[in-house]
């Protein structure tokens, strides 16, 4: 038996509540067993119970042993007073409130089909990286829908969480914020970190005052990135450059970044941040207000026409500064962009249309996930293998998180198709 596993049974009542009685004798009826909390505090929250004649609501808390009450330190948490039953497994020591009163505990041991624990198992020792895909017949498909809509709800949520903290920082100011959560996603996956500290220590508000010589734009930015710091004589275009940007740090008083924060070892030359920070100067030269891109394009096609930017004839032949290329330089490519209307500009429609209380920006947001393409990457292609029909990115997103989240880690009980199987196979008779 594990933890979570005795939460999905007193979750879903997977056992005998027929004549049930505490280890104090107290006869038991279960009303309520409470909200299922996923986060710090009771397991469960607003129970409803009936002990003898009296009714109680409040917290419910699940153990293997009732002395893991005490292994938890619940009896130094004020969290914990208003627990009005304790579900356990094994009953090894009785537990008390701080008053001193005994917590009524009920035990499940004999309580639970063994077939249940069984199948559990079996679930838990598969070998297949998508761990009910050995169940895959017993799968409905609206199972798999429902699991796919809400992990990409969660997707959302934890993106959205971290595009207000970003607001949070520029005193709440959607434009800057919109500029650095751009920033953030022109870094992709190895330098989405430290292009948010580019931006951060590059305001909007600079770049805009050069919006008419993008070789000053293009000074502060790799300026303050770092990348000015060891010029290259022979490079006349690097040494314009440091002319721009000795001049405008000292106006602005700009401190740049340490070069070393950028990730260059083992990624394609498409994906160099000196690339992709001429690419992100480029675009904003073409467009002047960073949220407006976002809120007022109205297809996910006009979206990506507005990031089909050419960076500067420099960028054209170098991925790196003094290092010419036999082949020129592709400029920001199809996945690339759809990648930016993923990660960057749903997240952000979502972000605002939550603080505005405007719900048609995240119906845009959804509406894009649905008519862009379903991504390729080898998740998806386990997700696929193992009966997912993933047709869009509203579904390979959250796919994506899926498995991540919940395949990956092995928590099939806090997924709706896990949830269902289990219940579904414990219950049949073959």
């Amino acid at each position: 038996m594990k933890e979570n596993l005795l939460q999905y049974v007193w979750f879903k009542q997977l056992f005998d509540n027929q004549l049930l009685k505490t280890v104090g004798g107290e006869e038991l009826q279960i009303f309520l067993q409470g909200e299922w909390n996923q986060k710090s505090g009771p397991d469960f929250l607003n129970g409803k119970i009936k002990l003898n004649d009296i009714e109680w609501v409040g917290n419910i808390e699940i153990h293997l042993k009732s002395s893991d009450w005490y292994h938890h330190k619940h009896q130094e948490d004020k969290a914990y007073d208003n627990v009005i039953l304790h579900v356990v497994w094994e009953y090894d020591k009785p537990v008390y409130h701080q008053d001193g009163k005994e917590i009524p505990t009920l035990v499940l041991e004999d309580k639970v089909e063994k077939k249940l624990l069984d199948q559990y198992k079996t679930m838990m020792e598969t070998q297949q990286k998508v761990l009910c895909a050995t169940f895959g017949e017993n799968i409905e498909t609206e199972w798999r829908e429902a699991a796919i809509k809400n992990a990409l709800f969660e997707r959302l949520r934890n993106k959205v969480y971290e595009a207000e903290q970003i607001l949070d920082s520029t005193q709440r100011d959607w434009q800057e914020m919109a500029y650095r959560w751009l920033g953030r996603g022109f870094g992709f996956k190895d330098n989405a970190e430290a292009f948010l500290q580019f931006t951060q220590v590059l305001p909007l508000k600079y770049l805009q005052k050069h919006r008419d010589n993008i070789l000053q734009m293009e000074a502060l930015a790799f300026g303050q990135a770092g990348f000015l710091e060891e010029p290259i004589e022979e490079d006349k275009y690097m040494m314009a450059l440091c002319k721009e940007y000795d001049f405008l740090a000292k106006k602005y008083t700009l401190t740049p970044l340490d070069k070393s924060i950028w990730k260059m070892g083992r990624i394609r030359p498409a994906n160099f941040p000196t690339l992709r920070i001429a690419q992100f100067v480029a675009f904003l030269y073409e467009h002047q207000f960073v949220l407006s891109t976002f809120l007022e394009t109205p297809t996910i096609r006009n979206f990506e026409r507005k990031f089909q930017v050419v960076q500067s004839p420099y960028w054209e032949r170098h991925y790196t500064f003094g290092k010419l290329t036999e082949k020129k330089v592709f400029t920001l490519g199809k996945s690339s962009i759809e990648n930016l209307a993923m990660n960057t500009a749903v997240p952000l429609l979502v972000a605002y249309g939550k603080q505005k209380s405007m719900k048609e920006y995240q119906q845009k947001a959804l509406h894009w996930l649905e008519n862009l393409g379903a991504e390729k990457n080898s998740v998806i292609t386990t997700m696929k293998e193992n009966g997912f029909e993933l047709n869009s990115a509203y579904k390979t997103q959250g796919a994506l998180e899926l498995y991540k989240s919940y395949c990956t880690q092995k928590k099939c009980l806090n997924c709706m198709i896990g949830q269902q199987l289990l219940q579904k196979l414990s219950q049949s008779n073959d």
